[in-house]
């Protein structure tokens, strides 16, 4: 998974856990806020990404979203868990991952890296 798609998926859910309150993100790997904005919430995740002039979004459906990284033609699903804890599949990569959320800081597991990466 590339580093912008953990980066909009760490952002998204922050803003399901937050009612949208959250506006950016940091990102502790590359050490900058990417310049990714939107919303999301319980119909649909919408994002435009300015650092790559494309769109992330998709609907929620049987239980989970289904995301479209529009810059790379690329699927990503994600779910809930339970509370702060979310799972999703990227397509791309064919690779699992795994978030989770505890107030405004994020841990994201990349099963595709076998490493954590770490957003506020």
């Amino acid at each position: 998974m590339k580093p912008y798609q953990r980066a909009a998926l760490a952002l998204a859910v922050l803003k399901l856990e937050t009612n949208n309150t959250k506006r950016n993100i940091y990102d502790y790997t590359q050490s900058c806020y990417p310049r990714i904005s939107g919303h999301a919430d319980k119909a649909c995740i919408k994002f435009f990404d300015y650092d790559r002039n494309t769109y992330f979004e998709g609907r929620f459906n049987d239980g989970e979203y289904r995301l479209y990284d529009y810059g790379h033609g690329e699927y990503i699903s994600i779910k809930q868990k339970s509370a702060g804890c979310y799972e999703g599949y990227h397509y791309g990569s064919g690779r699992y991952y795994s978030i989770a959320c505890q107030g405004n800081k994020v841990s994201f597991y990349d099963y595709g890296t076998a490493l954590y990466y770490n957003f506020a």
